[in-house]
């Protein structure tokens, strides 16, 4: 008798020690769970923030291709680069203000060209004019 409440004994503590070891392994399911629940709303808020730096970057390139028309390929490689090396694009009234200088200096270009070539024309009609002159005197 003594003998089997000595083993019903181990038994029970046996018992009672699988359920403490039990008890600390749930414990710890918990707090991995919260861990894992909390790591999943870090991961859900970044997510967030990645969809709204996305659709403002869309916006972005529909501002950029209605600012530079022709040259919309070269503006959606910039964007892009741009948007995946996390990279802001705040500075797009610089590159705005830059396309809108190149397209001046451009005018300018094509005006000086103009001018050398009304110079030019102008060159060759007082030439014409000269020897038309001389003709006229001789």
């Amino acid at each position: 008798m003594l003998r089997e409440r000595d083993t019903e004994l181990k038994t029970r503590d046996n018992e009672i020690k699988k359920l403490m070891a039990n008890n600390i392994k749930g414990e710890r399911s918990e707090e991995r769970e919260e861990m894992l629940r909390r790591q999943l709303e870090d991961l859900q808020q970044e997510l967030a923030i990645s969809r709204k730096s996305e659709a403002a970057a869309e916006i972005r390139v529909k501002k950029l291709t209605n600012k530079f028309g022709k040259h919309l390929f070269i503006v959606y490689i910039l964007i892009y680069y741009l948007f995946c090396n996390n990279i802001n694009v705040l500075f797009t009234d610089q590159l705005y203000n830059a396309h809108e200088k190149l397209q001046k200096e451009q005018i300018e270009t094509q005006r000086s060209k103009h001018k050398l070539e009304a110079v030019a024309m102008l060159r060759e009609s007082n030439e014409r004019s000269k020897e038309n002159y001389k003709v006229f005197i001789l």
